[in-house]
């Protein structure tokens, strides 16, 4: 009788064992399921052309800044796949010329002159569609994605802030990581803080630099795009001589209609004896400097003054500044970032600036110590827990950017020409450990329905091996 009973039991736990075994099975399936869903699929089956035949449709699609496409008059290139297409996103070399893309009932502009990442998500899906390039862009890659969440690689950038929390000014495309340290990270996807950064210097000359430029902040949280002006990379080794060849008036009124075009909180500059000696350096400090007190007075530099009106900056921070010295801490763990501390981040993101890697690296020691700062400026009174560059100012709700899309309706041409460019500078990368999520939830699913398998099968093996003896 007691037999009879035992094999109930048994029989009613592998039934139970065998139940759960099938729910792992069917919850992993779904979870896959509504992954095809919720990720896009990058779309390689895609066929370029235009009227001549001439494009070189292999450079747009080799994953290689250094194959180029460049399009010296008026362009219309076709692309065609048989998978549906509902979003793009373009690598350009250059600042970006204008372009027009065209699908479907859709004709639409981009009005984000200047970005070299573009992506763009269209309204429906396609099977074709046609960019109009304007003559002079040179376009190095185009990549294809299905409706859903793109990778994390895929930069959206978003238009310049029109307020922002947090003026960073490095001169250089590094400058911000090397010597600012965790204070992207930190600051912007950690604490919600709204930062634009703006350089002194452009590196259109190096035609690598600017792609690192935006993959390393892209890395660090940054979502904004970065204002590169027209200020030409050249080594100064006295501020004499770096303000004689940009122009000490020129200088003083780019920082100042940048103080007034951001109306920021808190700035963020260099070291005034040029971190490492370097003149650009130090007319960059020397210019934010006098660009602080400029910026508040209305008779100085009328033209920024009509569009953006006068702005006070709260307080001014620069980089191992003696006086009111602070000590960020760039070591504590960030729940955006998986865990990974500010100054971790930071070094990934330099990491992005591949060519640059054999001259710097980051440190806390010395003229690169990127946690040393001091308080230069301030119209909120003097730090006394020296922790935050945001002390004694109170929080509020910073502006939303404008929209990233405008349609116009424009006429059409059909002239290309090519070329193909090679350089012996190693190619950036496009993915500087940004995280991907769907790898994560993959893993996770996983371990969870393999876990709930393997249970199962012991419990059985058990049950039956007790039953035997």
């Amino acid at each position: 009788m007691e037999n009879k009973y035992l094999q109930k039991i048994y029989k009613i736990i592998i039934l139970v064992i065998m139940i759960l075994a099938l729910f792992s099975f069917y919850f992993t399936y779904n979870a896959f399921a509504d992954d095809e869903e919720k990720y896009a699929v990058q779309i390689t089956d895609v066929q370029a052309y235009d009227e001549k035949g001439s494009i070189n449709a292999d450079a747009l699609a080799d994953d290689n800044i250094y194959t180029k496409v460049r399009f010296s008059e008026v362009t219309s290139v076709s692309f065609t796949s048989q998978s549906d297409i509902k979003a793009i996103y373009l690598i350009f070399d250059g600042p970006l010329k204008g372009y027009t893309l065209s699908y479907g009932d859709y004709i639409l502009k981009s009005d984000k002159d200047g970005f070299l990442h573009d992506f763009k998500q269209l309204y429906t899906n396609v099977n074709s569609l046609t960019i109009e390039f304007n003559a002079g862009t040179v376009l190095t890659d185009v990549y294809f994605f299905s409706e859903g969440e793109v990778p994390e690689w895929v930069q959206r950038w978003e238009n310049p802030l029109e307020k922002a929390d947090m003026l960073v000014l490095p001169t250089h495309h590094d400058d911000e990581i090397l010597f600012f340290g965790g204070t992207m990270p930190v600051y912007s996807l950690e604490k919600g803080k709204k930062v634009q950064v703006a350089y002194m210097n452009n590196h259109w000359g190096e035609p690598y630099r600017p792609h690192e430029a935006l993959n390393g902040l892209w890395t660090s949280g940054i979502r904004n795009y970065p204002i590169i002006p027209d200020f030409n990379d050249t080594k100064f080794y006295d501020l004499e001589g770096a303000l004689n060849y940009y122009g000490e008036d020129a200088l003083q009124e780019y920082y100042v209609s940048l103080i007034r075009r951001f109306k920021p909180e808190v700035i963020i500059a260099h070291d005034f004896n040029g971190e490492y000696g370097h003149g650009s350096h130090m007319a960059s400090a020397y210019s934010v400097a006098k660009a602080i007190e400029l910026a508040k007075n209305s008779e100085s530099f009328l033209s920024s003054a009509n569009t953006y009106g006068v702005w006070e900056v709260k307080k001014a921070y620069f980089h191992l500044y003696q006086e009111n010295k602070i000590v960020m801490e760039w070591d504590q763990p960030l729940q955006k970032f998986g865990g990974k501390t500010g100054f971790d981040v930071a070094v990934d993101a330099l990491n992005c600036h591949q060519s640059q890697l054999k001259y710097y690296s980051m440190s806390k020691r010395g003229v690169y110590d990127c946690r040393q700062f001091g308080l230069y400026y301030s119209a909120v009174g003097e730090d006394v827990e020296k922790n935050d560059f945001f002390e004694n100012i109170p929080e509020y709700q910073a502006v939303v950017d404008q929209s990233l899309i405008s349609e116009v309706v424009l006429p059409k041409d059909t002239l290309v020409a090519e070329e193909s460019i090679d350089n012996s500078v190693p190619n950036p990368c496009f993915n500087c450990e940004v995280p991907d999520k769907k790898n994560s939830d993959y893993v996770f699913v996983i371990a969870v329905a393999s876990g709930i398998c393997a249970l199962a099968l012991i419990i059985a093996l058990i049950i039956y091996k007790g039953r035997k003896k």
